[in-house]
């Protein structure tokens, strides 16, 4: 399966899974009853480690309240994909974080630099989208004024609510 994680969703599921706790379940098949892989449950996600046929690979889903269930999201091969794709990563740190060993959290960042990570994102985007919502004849000039307010005004907006929020 493709990687469909955006950097948006990245940053949720790491969020989920510092603000949760990770609960590790055994998962067995639901006709022989033999063990078939792992569990792991934080907010509203979970990633199953499945073993079939001895293939490996990783689930993601995402709990949809409308349906009241687990959807898929994306998966892995184990043999393709590891070590190069961030569904491993999400897993493994899952994983450590299910038996109380340290993980990584690439988006866990100082105030100042998270501060800076966002501006430079919200440019980034502003920049790429620009065409779809201003005026098709705005000139590049004013294009980039209308960006750089928008990002004063987000740089203030975090810098005040990082303030507000360690009191």
């Amino acid at each position: 399966m493709i990687e469909n994680l955006t950097e948006g969703l990245k940053r949720n599921i790491y969020y989920e899974l510092a603000t949760h706790d990770v609960i590790k379940k055994e998962e067995r098949d639901r006709f022989t009853g033999f063990f078939d892989g792992w569990s792991y449950t934080f907010g509203r996600y979970r990633l199953n480690y499945n073993i079939h046929n001895s293939d490996e690979y990783i689930n993601m889903y995402e709990y949809k309240r409308d349906r009241d269930a687990f959807v898929i999201m994306t998966g892995v091969d184990w043999d393709e994909d590891y070590p190069k794709n961030t569904v491993y990563e999400i897993y493994v740190a899952a994983e450590n974080k299910a038996t109380g060993k340290p993980y990584i959290d690439p988006y866990k960042k100082t105030k100042k630099n998270t501060i800076q990570d966002s501006k430079k994102r919200f440019t980034q985007e502003m920049q790429a989208i620009a065409g779809n919502f201003l005026p098709y004849d705005t000139p590049k000039d004013l294009r980039e004024k209308i960006i750089e307010e928008m990002e004063t005004i987000l740089t203030s907006n975090l810098r005040l609510y990082y303030r507000v929020k360690n009191r």
